[in-house]
């Protein structure tokens, strides 16, 4: 097997070295991305009968993200969520902004429907959450990015990888900017993520969703 040899960090003037299949080798170099328990997952994911890799772009009916002009926002109306108001598996709507109906309807691209995936994309990228049934309208601001995918695969299965140390590991090593952390689309679209049987998807989003209805009780 070919192998490259990868110097992934710089500690004390002491390299650290991992050996690298070329299949995994990116044109961006990071020290996330090239971690030896990152690595040896991906090797596995890419051997392992029980499923396989597909890009983000291969499963997504739309990859859509919102607007960076700022609005007029207003006491009440739609929800205009920005990275603050995104936390993995939650909303935070403590001091979330509201747009009216008209805004809304100007920004078509960026109106949010139930099952719709939400990922961060600047600052704390990473964070993942399903727009619920009963969340009603709503709008994200450009640091969101909303997935809409095909009917055979799973909202919540999608929202928990990248809530998930590997998915992390995928959002962060792909971002640019150490000081700012910036996502972009075509690099959302890239992101390969481990395609277990629907029924799989279907345990593993049942947990979200059963938590998500608890939470909502707890509420009440």
């Amino acid at each position: 097997m070919n192998k490259l040899m990868v110097f992934y960090k710089i500690v004390q003037s002491k390299p650290s070295i991992i050996w690298v299949n070329n299949r995994f080798i990116e044109d961006r170099l990071s020290t996330d991305s090239f971690t030896e328990a990152y690595l040896k997952w991906k090797e596995h994911c890419s051997l392992s009968s029980n499923f396989k890799m597909i890009k983000i772009k291969d499963i997504s009916v739309s990859i859509n993200i919102g607007f960076t002009s700022k609005r007029n926002y207003q006491n009440d109306g739609i929800k205009f969520l920005n990275i603050s108001n995104i936390e993995p598996f939650n909303f935070n709507l403590e001091n979330v902004k509201y747009i009216s109906k008209e805004t809304h309807e100007d920004l078509k691209k960026s109106q949010l429907k139930s099952g719709d995936v939400l990922l961060t994309i600047t600052g704390t990228v990473g964070d993942s959450v399903v727009v619920p049934s009963n969340f009603g309208e709503a709008n994200i601001s450009a640091n969101i990015v909303a997935l809409r995918l095909k009917k055979s695969f799973d909202s919540y299965y999608l929202s928990t990888f990248f809530n998930s140390t590997y998915g992390k590991l995928q959002t962060k090593g792909s971002s640019k900017s150490n000081v700012w952390s910036n996502l972009g689309v075509q690099q959302v679209r890239e992101i390969e993520i481990p395609i277990p049987s629907p029924e799989i998807q279907k345990y593993i989003g049942d947990k979200v969703r059963k938590a998500e209805e608890l939470r909502e009780e707890a509420k009440t």
